[in-house]
């Protein structure tokens, strides 16, 4: 009977998605309640965890009424394409990034700092219609056939966030009691993948990261650390090295979250003195739900998938936005960082159509 229920377009109104390494897409529609723990949920039912950046929210845990798991081509067919309409971008973020460009290179030369990730916006007053939102769904299943990251998504009343993100904050499963987690840094157009090879900051940038994740995740267990290699994207391409912690202690997973969350790929390092340059710098242009950790646990399968929160759109009663961030280190170039963050920018456009 709740499949019937994703007939009637109206499901789309007030959803949490995201699609796990089976080749299914967790849905859960309808009526949702939060909840600050997870000691009064219902573990038959998966629950998702929606936070900000910060960690601010004190009822992260969210459960809907009702919940599916389906293939792509079967979530397709409850989805209706649209006319794709023109719709008018526009960045208003640049001097802010090019300041902070300026200040971290500083804060390089004074040590305070190794590596920072500043991010803009690109706006648009064009609202998230449910026609639109079924076009950016649609079109983000067709990219899922073939490409090697995760649909995530929130919304509802009229706000929300959807994307397709190549980075994954952790993953547990509990007759392992592994945690697999991954760096990622360093970007390039897919057809220029060779050029990591010999492209000094792109090495060490990713380096960085993974020092700051074996800093983070000391405490948690035995760390290894595989092979570093390239992950082909539609039209990017990344450094990307598997993680693997073998767990100490029981698996909790908001604590996991709190230890690893920011990492290094799209925070600052180190952690700590990085926080306050992430304040700052979210004091001029607010993130929202851009790289927040987002995920699912479900509970009695005894499996975690917690994702990081890039490659999206977000949208409220005022328009839509699209994040996009680069990673500077004291080697980088503005203008290179800039046109990184307009290829990331046009990527996910062509993701979610629009």
């Amino acid at each position: 009977m709740a499949r019937d229920m994703l007939n009637d377009a109206t499901w789309l109104n007030s959803v949490s998605l995201l699609s796990l390494k089976d080749g299914l897409v967790l849905i859960g529609y309808g009526p949702y309640q939060k909840y600050t723990n997870l000691e009064t949920i219902d573990p038959e039912k998966p629950v998702f965890f929606v936070q900000d950046f910060f960690l601010s929210s004190n009822d992260a845990w969210l459960q809907h009424e009702y919940s599916e798991e389906l293939s792509a081509k079967e979530l397709k067919q409850h989805l209706k394409t649209f006319p794709q309409q023109q719709i008018d971008w526009q960045t208003h973020d640049q001097a802010t990034f090019e300041t902070a460009f300026s200040q971290l290179k500083s804060l390089f030369t004074e040590k305070k700092l190794e590596k920072a990730v500043p991010y803009i916006f690109t706006f648009t007053s064009e609202l998230m219609t449910l026609n639109q939102l079924s076009n950016s769904l649609y079109q983000a299943l067709d990219f899922l056939q073939d490409y090697p990251g995760y649909l995530y998504g929130h919304w509802s009343n009229n706000q929300g966030f959807l994307g397709l993100t190549p980075e994954t904050l952790f993953e547990y499963q509990a007759n392992q009691h592994i945690i697999k987690t991954m760096a990622l840094a360093g970007t390039k157009k897919v057809e220029n993948s060779h050029e990591f090879i010999n492209n000094q900051k792109e090495l060490r940038e990713h380096q960085l990261v993974i020092e700051g994740l074996k800093e983070s995740l000391a405490s948690t267990g035995k760390i290894h650390i595989g092979e570093t290699s390239i992950l082909k994207l539609p039209k990017l391409c990344h450094l990307y090295t598997p993680i693997e912690i073998e767990c100490q202690g029981a698996f909790d997973f908001e604590a996991i979250v709190r230890c690893m969350h920011p990492t290094p790929a799209l925070g600052a390092f180190p952690k700590e003195a990085g926080k306050k340059w992430l304040a700052d710098y979210q004091a001029k242009i607010n993130r929202r739900s851009y790289g927040a950790p987002f995920g699912v646990y479900l509970i009695e399968k005894g499996y975690a998938l917690c994702l990081v929160g890039i490659r999206q759109v977000q949208w409220d009663e005022n328009g839509m936005r699209i994040g996009a961030g680069c990673g500077i280190i004291k080697e980088s170039l503005l203008e290179k960082e800039w046109q990184e963050i307009a290829l990331k920018t046009a990527s996910i456009r062509k993701l979610l159509a629009l």
